[in-house]
């Protein structure tokens, strides 16, 4: 009995080492690819304050947390927050980042207190229109393969100047779960908001 607990101790403490050095050995990794895409995929400027890694959140997955994240405009829109969140969680599957697989699938994502900006212009030009052509050259390195998407205590503002029509949504929490890289899926989805207000042309 006690070999077979001082084994035990050795396993779990060794399986501890790993889950401990496994983030730091990737993080580089992560934020390399993290800013590799954005650069390919965005018209617009993407800031994090820090990235965490972790296998612990939702083992056998690699977790990865963006902490302070924003987006911002350009042009236009330059300075005008688009996007931000308290914190951004990535899953992704931990063999294939330690396979050094070129492709990452996104099984998981969580947004904690995310604040979206959407603005539309007069002539119709939208800040959230800042995804590049895609070419046939350059794949993505990150596949969308979403097991579940979560959000809490979001919050949604939305001026369209065109329709002159503006919207409000406080406290909006969201879940979905489902196999959404499927073409057909069974989708789970609950969604709750704590307030909304909306405004058109003088009427609210």
């Amino acid at each position: 009995m006690k070999k077979f607990l001082k084994v035990l101790g050795i396993v779990l403490g060794l399986f501890l080492l790993i889950g401990i050095s496994i983030p730091f050995f990737f993080k580089d990794k992560a934020i390399g690819l993290i800013k590799d895409t954005a650069n390919k995929e965005l018209l617009a400027k993407l800031d994090f304050k820090d990235v965490s890694l972790s296998i612990f959140r939702d083992f056998p997955n690699l977790s990865v947390r963006l902490n302070d994240i924003s987006v911002t405009g350009i042009d236009r829109f330059e300075n005008i927050p688009l996007f931000s969140a308290k914190n951004v969680d990535v899953w992704l599957n931990l063999m294939d980042v330690i396979g050094g697989n070129d492709k990452m699938p996104i099984k998981s994502f969580h947004l904690e207190k995310p604040v979206i900006n959407a603005i539309v212009l007069e002539d119709s030009t939208a800040n959230y229109s800042i995804t590049k052509p895609s070419k046939p050259s350059e794949p993505s390195k990150m596949i969308i393969e979403l097991k579940s998407f979560t959000i809490n205590d979001g919050k949604v503002l939305y001026d369209n100047r065109m329709s002159n029509i503006k919207a409000d949504i406080r406290g909006l929490n969201h879940k979905s779960k489902g196999d959404l890289s499927s073409n057909i899926t069974d989708l789970s989805t609950k969604t709750t908001i704590d307030s909304l207000s909306v405004k058109s042309g003088g009427m609210q």
